[in-house]
């Protein structure tokens, strides 16, 4: 949050004039040199051993700043353009990727397959039940870790648009709207995991607040896979006042003009800070030889910023229960 009549640039509205300017960056020829030679300096070594240290020239130092400050205190998120993916040698672009989020946090596991760069893709083998793997709609929500970011390598044939919430901007609606659906959000409820992973806590034991504010900062945790989850570890379904609570959420998230819609096109990252911004997708769909292809990082930040240690301690059970799965299937 910001001082007494001082905006808090994380509260923005989709349909401001100036969103668009202030969440976009267009790199520069330099810019783009600069992260291919980069990028192929490590070519041959595992991307996911790049470390922050081994990404940095001095003709990306600007741009390193202005992505760090936009995500972290800042709008919350960057969308980056200028890339072209196709002009690039294999592994060229992921390496650019990679080496781009290693500037704000280190790479989590993301799956129990145990990769930390994600292809976000349509397929038919999803025995985990993932939305990353599926081609429906995904409506406003939040992750588990600080960081997320996604990087186009193609797009789909038919629809698959972005959206970007500002979580200031949808708790003002649900205030606006409704101030018992938000101290009921506030309170907020359990919290589960995927049940296809496991995990050592199939439930927390006290709510994990929707909305919170930490040492002066506003956060947003909100993700209706591991709600129901909960629920249905306890055996309950939602309490009524909860219930209703987020379907005044979901609306509000949902209004035109609230949320920032962009396509990502081959080349387009876009890095957002997970508790100061909610993400969605249009649905989409593959075909005329073009399958819509994206890679995912979650990243955790060390001395991050401030979040209720309720929150926090999700985003650290994701990842000990993906570790757990990891090196079971390593085992077997």
């Amino acid at each position: 949050m910001t001082g007494a009549g001082v905006r808090d640039p994380a509260n923005w509205r989709g349909d401001d004039r100036e969103v668009a300017g202030r969440l976009t960056r267009i790199l520069s020829e330099d810019e783009m040199r600069a992260l291919r030679n980069l990028a192929d300096c490590h070519a041959g070594r595992p991307t996911d051993q790049i470390a922050a240290v081994d990404f940095s020239a001095p003709e990306i130092g600007g741009l390193i700043l202005d992505l760090q400050h936009a995500v972290m205190d800042g709008a919350g998120a960057m969308i980056l353009r200028g890339l072209d993916p196709g002009s690039m040698e294999a592994g060229t672009f992921e390496r650019i990727f990679w080496g781009l989020g290693a500037q704000l946090g280190d790479g989590a596991i993301q799956s129990a397959a145990g990769e930390r760069i994600a292809r976000v893709e349509k397929r038919e083998d999803n025995p985990e039940g993932r939305g990353t793997l599926m081609d429906g709609e995904l409506r406003p929500h939040t992750d588990l870790h600080e960081i997320l970011a996604l990087a186009c390598i193609r797009e789909a044939a038919e629809g698959g648009e972005s959206m970007l919430v500002s979580a200031a901007a949808l708790r003002d609606a649900v205030a606006s709207r409704d101030p018992e659906a938000l101290a009921a959000l506030e309170r907020g409820y359990y919290a589960g995991i995927n049940e296809a992973v496991g995990g050592a806590e199939p439930v927390t034991r006290e709510p994990v607040p929707i909305f919170s504010e930490t040492q002066g900062r506003l956060s947003c945790w909100y993700n209706r896979f591991f709600l129901a989850a909960a629920a249905r570890a306890r055996r309950e379904e939602f309490p009524e006042a909860f219930a209703r609570a987020m379907a005044v959420l979901d609306e509000e998230a949902m209004r035109p003009g609230l949320g920032y819609r962009f396509d990502l096109a081959p080349g387009d990252m876009v890095f957002w800070h997970n508790w100061t911004c909610l993400h969605a997708r249009q649905a989409f769909k593959d075909g005329d030889g073009r399958t819509r292809l994206l890679l995912r990082l979650w990243l955790n930040v060390e001395c991050g910023r401030p979040v209720d240690p309720r929150v926090a301690a999700r985003a650290a059970a994701i990842d000990a229960d993906h570790a757990a799965a990891f090196a079971r299937r390593q085992v077997a």
